[in-house]
Order: structure tokens, then C-alpha cells, then sequence
């Protein structure tokens, strides 16, 4: 696990007591995200219902009672999906629910005809709603699987299907309007996640900034004030051991070397190695100000902060012969104390 990536490591090795407030936000994002879709979904299919009662009440005063009942049974079948699956609480299944109701609709009028032939005008529909429920990925697969059954009904004719009923005329420039609408859909989505991603890459951009300091890659002086505030409070509420170590390092160019400027840039790479190495992983380590550095330890007695200070200690007094670097003299003062004191 890299330790510069101050924001994961939080993610992983967070204080105990922030564990289970983390994972119940983050379901509550998915089961928000999951009821939005099937508001959505639900929505869209109490448009349907009421477009097929319609069509449905117009097929009984023309006395196409066949026709009727079966868009009543595309409408009830809608209805009693979504209904199952808004009681199972499964809702991320209600927009292929929807998606899959719609193509067997549509593949339905198609074969059938519809009304004075005109079912494969419900086609031009579908683009946009299974690129709009399904996503990008997926419903651009649904869309090429209606598009190959419908062009199969058409040219092989199954179950008697009259293919003469549509004239290639019009099935050319359904088939036209239909990629016409499916490009563009996809086009939309395409760009409105792109737009999304940039967003959230500017926002997570934003985050990183305001918690990790630039030069370490460590959590800033802001962030470690914070965590060290829920650590002093998590101690003395629940009496709890826990430790904080200081670093001060003084970092000098050898006189030979003066000529190549800052030489912080490599030694504080090499720190981040030197925690990565050392530190366990529910250890939070921070830039507390120029080339000071604090370490919060969660759950740690004062003997085992000392411990591993010490560690801490020999590797920086070996600092030259680890990283086989001469450029530099690295000191290191380092302290421990108890959170609570």
C-alpha cells in the first residue's frame, strides 16, 4: 500500500472508531444511487402503462380484443415487476426490467404489425431508453441485440411472420432513424460521463489537495490536527492507549554537493520508503512543518511508540548507507508521548 496516497491510506487504516460510520456512508451512496435509478425506472414505466391502457381502450372500441388484452398483459406484467422488485429491495434490477419489457415489446409489434402496421415505429424508442437506464456498455449491447432479432424476424421470416406487410422502403428508414437515434444517445451519454469523470477527477483533485502536503505526498499539517483531535478524544473516551511521535530532521547538503541546490526533493522521497517500511499499516504518519514530521499511533502503548521510534531512530542515523547517498546529512531528533498527556 502506497503511503503516499494520503486519502487511501485514510480509506484503509482510518481509526477504529471511524470504521463503521465510513462503510455505512458509503452504503448509504449506493442504496441513494440504486433509488434514484429505479425512481427513474418507475417513471418512465408509469408513462408506458398509461400509453398501453390507452392504445389498449382504442384496440377494444376498433373490437381488436386480442390486441387489447395483450398490451393490458405488457401493462400488468410492468406493474408486477416492478412491484417484486421494489419489495425484494433488489433495485438495481429495475432498469433491465424495463429495458428487457421494452424489447420484447417492441419485438412483439413488430411481429405483429400493430396498428395498420405501424409497430416498428416503437423501435426509434428504444435507443434512447436502454442507453439512458443500462448505461453506455450494457445498453449499447441490448441495442445491437434488438437490432440483429428484428433484422432476423425480417429476412428468415420465422413462425409464419409476413415479412410483406412492411415494404423495404420503410424498414430501410426505420433501420436509418433507429443507428440515427443510437448514435446519438450514445454520443450523449458518452460526453455526460466524460463530464461526470472530470468532475469528480477535479473534485478528488480538490480533496487531495486540502488533506495531503505537496512535497511528501504525507498528510498535511490541517489533516493531522484533525486526527489527532479524534484520537485524543477516542483515548480518553473509551481509555484507550495511543501515541504520537515527533520527528525533526535537519537536512544539510554536503559541501561538495552544495551546487545541486535543495536536496530535500530525494530526501523526502526516501522518508516516505523509510515509513512505508517501518510503520504499521494503522500508523498515520503527517508533514507537521519544514522538515518536521508527526506520527499518530492508534491503539499503542508508550513503550511500543518507543520501540518503534527507535527503530525509526537507527534508520535515519544509517541514512547514507541505505540509500547509498552521500549528497546529504540527515539527523534525526525524534520524541514520543502519549496522546493524552
Amino acid at each position: 500500500m502506497h503511503i503516499t496516497h494520503t486519502a487511501e491510506r485514510l480509506k484503509n487504516y482510518w481509526l477504529l472508531d471511524q470504521d463503521n460510520e465510513d462503510q455505512e456512508q458509503t452504503g448509504t451512496e449506493n442504496i441513494q444511487f440504486d433509488d434514484i435509478n429505479f425512481i427513474l425506472c418507475g417513471v418512465f414505466c408509469l408513462i408506458a402503462v398509461l400509453a398501453l391502457i390507452i392504445f389498449s381502450i382504442a384496440a377494444l372500441v376498433r373490437q381488436d380484443v386480442a390486441y387489447a388484452f395483450t398490451l393490458f398483459g405488457f401493462a400488468l406484467a410492468n406493474i408486477t415487476g416492478l412491484s417484486a422488485i421494489w419489495i425484494s429491495g433488489e433495485d438495481w434490477l429495475a432498469k433491465h426490467f424495463t429495458t428487457a419489457l421494452m424489447a420484447i415489446l417492441c419485438i412483439y409489434l413488430f411481429y405483429t404489425g400493430g396498428t395498420n402496421n405501424t409497430g416498428p415505429v416503437i423501435l426509434l424508442i428504444f435507443p434512447t431508453v436502454a442507453l439512458f437506464l443500462q448505461g453506455n456498455k450494457v445498453g449499447s449491447y441490448s441495442v445491437l441485440s434488438l437490432l440483429l432479432i428484428v433484422l432476423g424476424i425480417y429476412i428468415f421470416a420465422p413462425f409464419s411472420f409476413d415479412n410483406r406487410m412492411y415494404s423495404p422502403t420503410f424498414i430501410s428508414r426505420v433501420l436509418v432513424v433507429f443507428v440515427v437515434v443510437a448514435s446519438l444517445s450514445y454520443a450523449f451519454d458518452f460526453f455526460r460521463d466524460k463530464s461526470e469523470e472530470s468532475f469528480v477527477s477535479s473534485q478528488l483533485a480538490l480533496e487531495h489537495g486540502n488533506i495531503e502536503d505537496p512535497d511528501t505526498g504525507l498528510a498535511n499539517r490541517a489533516l493531522m490536527q484533525r486526527l489527532l483531535e479524534i484520537e485524543t478524544n477516542r483515548c480518553k473516551q473509551y481509555q484507550r492507549p495511543g501515541c504520537l511521535i515527533h520527528i525533526d530532521l535537519h537536512i544539510e547538503l554536503a559541501e561538495q554537493f552544495k551546487f545541486l541546490g535543495d536536496g530535500h526533493k530525494h530526501v523526502n522521497k526516501n522518508i516516505v520508503r523509510i515509513f512505508e517500511k517501518v510503520l504499521r499499516i494503522t500508523d498515520i504518519p503527517g508533514h507537521w512543518s519544514q522538515n518536521q514530521l508527526r506520527i499518530i499511533l492508534p491503539e499503542t502503548s508508550y513503550e511500543e511508540a518507543c520501540k518503534l521510534a527507535a527503530k525509526i531512530y537507527a534508520v535515519f542515523k544509517n541514512y547514507n548507507k541505505l540509500f547509498d547517498d552521500q549528497t546529504v546529512a540527515v539527523k534525526a531528533t525524534i520524541s514520543t508521548k502519549e496522546i493524552t498527556s
